[in-house]
């Protein structure tokens, strides 16, 4: 293949080379042997010379053998695939060294919404106010149920309702809850243990009463403080029961 290349080249160099040779002026005794002489050998150039040393116009520096024009354009095809490579192997190096500059822009987002989240979090624990040991400890007594005074509950078990838990609709309960509580006051008068049953019974008593209490709410809107006072004295009428 090299071989057939060559012999192309070659044939192509000589037909050029004399075609051009046949071009040139054969004036002032000059013939075409003297033309292909000085063009082949003339100048540190190559160029045609005239006897002012100035080149012919149009014409510059050609193979003199049909052979070297084969290997110079062989030489010129291996220079054109070098670049080529070279082009090839830059372009990859380009495109390579942006895919790592869009991973690490990438990389450089995710990290700088992290920090946005963890700076916002900071922020929030900051803005909440955390209360101390000992507000804690006074929230917790403030909201734990109160022993009944006797005027509330007196020793032999009467019990003095507030105003909310005299309503008809807590009658039956009432009415289950002082006999519980008479029960208690003949047993502790008397020395004698309670029974485990009354304790139980006066929680589900008082569960139903705070239910009962639940369901009436709506009705004690413009007068929360009486609710509140029913709803207290529930949850002291349990307490008793826990304590005892």
């Amino acid at each position: 293949m090299r071989c057939l290349i060559l012999l192309i080249a070659g044939a192509c160099g000589l037909w050029a080379s004399t075609a051009r040779a046949q071009m040139q002026p054969t004036g002032q005794g000059a013939n075409l042997s003297t033309l292909n002489s000085s063009t082949f050998n003339g100048g540190s150039n190559g160029a045609v010379g005239d006897q002012n040393g100035s080149s012919m116009s149009g014409i510059g520096y050609f193979s003199s053998t049909g052979l070297e024009g084969a290997e110079r354009g062989y030489a010129e095809m291996l220079r054109g695939e070098g670049e080529y490579s070279r082009n090839t192997a830059a372009a990859l190096i380009d495109l390579q060294t942006a895919r790592q500059k869009a991973i690490g822009n990438w990389s450089y987002g995710v990290q700088t919404q992290w920090l946005l989240q963890d700076q916002w979090r900071e922020r929030q624990r900051a803005d909440v106010h955390r209360l101390s040991a000992d507000q804690y400890r006074e929230i917790a007594r403030e909201s734990a149920p109160r022993r009944l005074t006797l005027h509330q509950l007196t020793a032999d078990g009467a019990i003095n309702w507030p105003v909310v838990l005299r309503d008809s609709r807590f009658a039956a309960l009432r009415v289950r809850m002082e006999v519980l509580f008479a029960e208690r006051a003949f047993a502790l008068r008397n020395y004698q243990p309670v029974a485990m049953a009354n304790n139980r019974e006066v929680r589900v008593v008082g569960d139903l009463m705070l239910a009962q209490l639940r369901r009436q709410l709506p009705e004690y809107e413009e007068h929360p403080a009486a609710w509140l006072e029913a709803k207290h004295f529930v949850e002291s009428l349990k307490y008793e029961v826990m304590r005892g």
